[in-house]
């Protein structure tokens, strides 16, 4: 995850901001279009999982699985119809959606070990996932044929099919006595679990479609250059909300299932509350204060002097990203406890304010 938000800052230095704000672009429409596809159903598996016994969660892993081959046949076209034409070259289009279905089943994968409270492998496994960016930054270093934004994807590719094996081995080797395949299908639990997280992905589809829009509109506004600026110190800024989202997602998230499933009491609640909220507070500050004592050294090395003089930016991002990092305490609280529809009405303040 850290390696991934410095990688930006190595593009900075090795490629233009024309070409930095396309990765950007790219990047965004990835992560965006693996929400995409996956429909939000986890939000519905994942409940199951979390609460289910040994002995239907071979079951529920079939079914789910099922599930989302279902949804790529439906929402990948669709994702192709609603994307603004030339944001993705078409020399890198094939690559692109290779990436993104892998990422997403890596996503899901991950999810399933959270969800069976194996969180230790989980970590391991996230890290190998940015194996590449460590192999990929001294060859930029030394050759100059891979600087570019084609050489960064097929290393991602790459890394994305080896981390998927590993995945598969992980969960063979943790979870030995789940026989997937000589589970019985259930068209109606998929069909139940789509109905259920349909308010929930229009909700998620609302809230994330700021991390392409915002990028978007300044690609038709200006030129791709202010594009890299923007996508240079929002990864950074980010970086906040992609640390609180790893520590609440991957420690408190299944605490807070269990706690609901379980009806534990107020007080339980309240105090695993205030230590999300705690450790994130301390992760602003954290994350701020490293960020005034380096950005301006920091953009000073970068080649182009657009990156400097665009260096205001970077406050009112972090800004942003604190407010949004505190929101994922309350956001989580409430999926845990099913209150999907006030989930939604937070959603669409949040796209209404944006506008």
């Amino acid at each position: 995850m850290g390696v991934r938000a410095s990688f930006i800052l190595v593009l900075v230095y090795y490629l233009t901001p024309e070409e930095v704000g396309q990765y950007g672009l790219i990047v965004s429409i990835l992560f965006f279009g693996v929400l995409l596809i996956g429909g939000d159903f986890y939000t519905y598996s994942q409940r199951k999982l979390a609460n289910a016994s040994n002995g239907k969660l071979g079951f529920f892993l079939k079914n789910q699985i099922i599930a989302h081959l279902l949804l790529y046949c439906m929402l990948i076209p669709v994702g192709i119809i609603i994307f603004p034409e030339h944001t993705i070259p078409s020399e890198l289009a094939v690559v692109f959606f290779v990436l993104l279905i892998l990422e997403h089943i890596l996503l899901e994968m991950s999810r399933v070990l959270l969800a069976l409270q194996i969180h230790l492998v989980s970590s391991k496994l996230m890290v190998f996932r940015v194996v590449w960016v460590l192999i990929l930054v001294p060859l930029m270093s030394f050759y100059e044929n891979f600087r570019s934004i084609e050489v960064v994807l097929y290393f991602w590719l790459t890394n994305a099919i080896i981390s998927i094996f590993f995945y598969i081995l992980t969960i063979k080797k943790e979870a030995p006595e789940f026989s997937f395949w000589q589970e019985e299908s259930s068209f109606s639990w998929i069909f139940q679990g789509v109905k259920a997280s349909l308010i929930y992905f229009i909700s998620t589809l609302l809230l994330r479609s700021l991390t392409v829009l915002d990028r978007i509109t300044l690609e038709y506004g200006n030129d791709l250059s202010a594009v890299g600026v923007y996508t240079l110190y929002i990864s950074i800024a980010m970086t906040i909300s992609l640390i609180v989202d790893a520590v609440l997602m991957s420690y408190y998230y299944p605490k807070l299932i269990n706690c609901a499933g379980q009806n534990c009491g107020k007080e339980e609640l309240v105090k695993l509350i205030k230590n999300m909220i705690g450790k994130t507070l301390i992760i602003i500050v954290s994350v701020v204060a490293v960020v005034f004592v380096s950005i301006v050294q920091f953009a000073e090395f970068f080649p182009d002097p657009i990156y400097i003089e665009n260096i205001k930016a970077i406050w009112w991002l972090l800004l942003a990203a604190s407010v949004f990092s505190l929101m994922l305490t309350p956001h989580f609280v409430l999926y845990a406890y099913h209150l999907d529809k006030e989930n939604i009405f937070s959603t669409v303040l949040s796209l209404v304010a944006f506008f």
